[in-house]
């Protein structure tokens, strides 16, 4: 299976062999969510959009959490970690069901 849809993530589907996040015609590149700093930037581009309602925000960051686990291997302890991009592969293939 390459796209999954998790139960809360909203409309977020998640591209496994693209390694992308996307809704509708908009994409987060998750090979660029390697730091803290660069999963903001996505959250942030994306709550700027004027379709960006609350179940859309929400439902990405569902999504980024379940994908990537941010607080276990991005910002342990308030520690600046990085993924290289084997592991943040690792991950995304790991969300599989």
């Amino acid at each position: 299976m390459n796209e999954l849809k998790g139960a809360d993530w909203g409309p977020w589907v998640l591209n496994v062999s693209a390694l992308t996040l996307g809704h509708d015609d908009y994409y987060v590149d998750l090979e660029r969510c390697t730091t803290s700093a660069e999963v903001l930037d996505w959250i942030a581009q994306v709550a700027e959009k004027p379709w960006a309602n609350d179940e859309v925000l929400a439902g990405l960051v569902r999504a980024l959490n379940d994908v990537l686990a941010p607080q276990e291997h991005l910002c342990s302890r308030g520690k600046h970690l990085t993924l290289s991009g084997k592991q943040l592969r690792q991950l995304v293939w790991a969300a599989r069901p």
